[in-house]
């Protein structure tokens, strides 16, 4: 059970974690702010998605090392992976608590950050990977949403039906030999 106190001039809500301990989330303006608030934990733990907020502070950097132990992939995957996280990633976001990340926040990185410096495509792959990174902490039960779940980014899109001009690399293969003008 929830319940609201006033707090100096703000309003609080506070309420039981699982192990017994009162919590309390500070800074309502409003004591309506404050009850909506209250309904909105009561509600979350009686469906069992409510997510302990001392696990939000958990930082994506610390996040990124326990998901990167315990993830399988291939040198090839974990080298792009590695490059997305060290180029992209981790410059932005190193230090900000779980719970910290925005929705308003990403948008504003992907298109103020990434697209300013990336391809679309490029750019969609970093969001792609991050998404999925956060996705596992909810999953976790660090946060208790993805703030990249349903993100409308406008990416051009790859142009279809257009068969790219052959290399050198493709007509060697191919068995040309680039002094015959194949």
């Amino acid at each position: 059970m929830a319940w609201v106190e006033q707090h100096g001039c703000d309003w609080r809500v506070r309420y039981r974690l699982d192990d017994g301990t009162v919590y309390s989330e500070n800074g309502y303006p409003t004591e309506a702010a404050a009850e909506e608030r209250a309904l909105d934990v009561e509600s979350d733990q009686r469906r069992k998605r409510f997510a302990d907020p001392r696990l939000a502070k958990t930082t994506i950097d610390e996040w990124i090392r326990k998901w990167a132990d315990a993830h399988g992939v291939t040198a090839m995957t974990w080298s792009t992976y590695d490059s997305h996280l060290c180029d992209h990633i981790l410059p932005f976001w190193s230090g900000t608590g779980l719970g910290d990340i925005e929705r308003i926040k990403v948008k504003g990185w992907v298109n103020k950050t990434l697209r300013s410096k990336l391809a679309d495509k490029s750019a969609k792959d970093v969001l792609v990977l991050f998404s999925q990174i956060i996705g596992e902490a909810v999953d976790e039960g660090l946060i208790g949403s993805n703030p990249c779940r349903k993100l409308r980014i406008t990416f051009a899109a790859s142009p279809s039906g257009l068969t790219p001009a052959p290399t050198r690399w493709t007509r060697w293969r191919a068995g040309c030999i680039p002094t015959t003008g194949c």
